[in-house]
């Protein structure tokens, strides 16, 4: 069925941003074309063949979120997808476990290329040095980086965070100034590999700011819950790895949007026999200076709650392993 369409596929995968970036990249696209993307998380060898089987005749676009556990999988998925753009989101630490160093997921995410068109495009974080020797043992593989660093085809010059969303100029491939209704420096980091696929598509800078303003994303990746009594909840529960993680702490140690700012977090899973330094490490992003107080919850979180302890009061730093209400 795959080869009777004529839909331009893209596929999307990484350790952390997959979901976002397909809702990014989907949400722009769709006022100006018939798109389809994957939905919820059938990102396996079991969900990515339904998605495909569900594309009606005359789908333009097919946003394809690609997950995996271990080696070959991504492999599998992009020769079914066949995809014209492909997007490597970042590298982190989820399936450590299985993969055995974060060299190995890298190797693992960079599978993406297997099924990709031979006049494809590879958008990639381009601020991973662990990706650059797959990229560069590769000559004749056409690549888009987006990132911060000043080498970047499309890089993030400023951010402003309001209760609204986050607004941003970029430059390098475009210089314009855009805004999604989305928290945190790594969904506008998101939005930038999204940006240079709706460019080689054809789309204007305005077509994407209008689009790109109207975004929804996915629950629990960076969601905004207003309280009755005023406090604002942001949720990114999803699915807790080292990386995302120090990203929304990052961003609300540089949010104005509320003065009194408290973290509760989770344990992270499948990081294999490194769990516990991953977990201390979260204690450096983590100042006494920025967060009223902190709640951690779970048996793994208690590593983090000993590297704390000295710096928060007892008043200001909980831990519990099971008991929510305590919490």
């Amino acid at each position: 069925y795959r080869s009777e369409l004529s839909t331009v596929f893209i596929g999307i995968t990484g350790s952390n941003g997959k979901t976002s970036t397909k809702d990014l990249l989907a949400g722009m696209l769709t006022p100006y074309f018939r798109v389809k993307k994957t939905e919820g998380n059938f990102n396996n060898e079991l969900g990515l063949p339904l998605t495909i089987l569900s594309l009606e005749e005359d789908t333009e676009y097919a946003v394809l979120e690609m997950g995996m556990s271990s080696f070959g999988e991504i492999e599998f998925l992009s020769n079914m997808a066949k995809p014209t753009y492909a997007v490597i989101t970042n590298i982190g630490e989820a399936h450590m476990q299985d993969l055995g160093s974060r060299e190995g997921i890298a190797k693992a995410k960079f599978e993406i290329i297997s099924g990709l068109a031979k006049d494809g495009l590879l958008v990639y974080d381009g601020d991973e040095p662990l990706l650059k020797p797959f990229i560069s043992n590769v000559p004749e593989l056409n690549t888009k980086s987006f990132g911060t660093d000043e080498l970047n085809d499309l890089r993030i010059e400023q951010v402003t965070f309001t209760e609204q969303g986050s607004s941003f100029m970029v430059s390098g491939e475009l210089n314009e100034e855009m805004t999604i209704p989305v928290l945190g420096e790594h969904q506008v980091k998101n939005t930038l590999a999204a940006i240079l696929i709706g460019k080689e598509i054809g789309l204007s800078a305005q077509q994407m700011r209008e689009a790109l303003k109207q975004i929804v994303l996915t629950d629990m990746r960076m969601q905004v819950i207003e309280a009755k009594n005023g406090s604002i909840f942001i949720n990114d529960a999803y699915n807790a790895a080292p990386t995302s993680m120090k990203a929304a702490i990052q961003f609300l140690e540089k949010s104005t949007i509320k003065p009194d700012k408290w973290l509760v977090l989770g344990d992270m899973l499948e990081l294999g026999p490194n769990e516990k330094p991953f977990h201390e490490e979260i204690s450096h992003s983590i100042s006494n200076e920025v967060f009223s107080g902190i709640c951690l919850f779970g048996p793994r979180m208690k590593w983090l709650y000993d590297q704390l302890a000295d710096k928060f009061s007892e008043q200001q730093l909980k831990w519990v392993e099971d008991d929510y209400e305590s919490l």
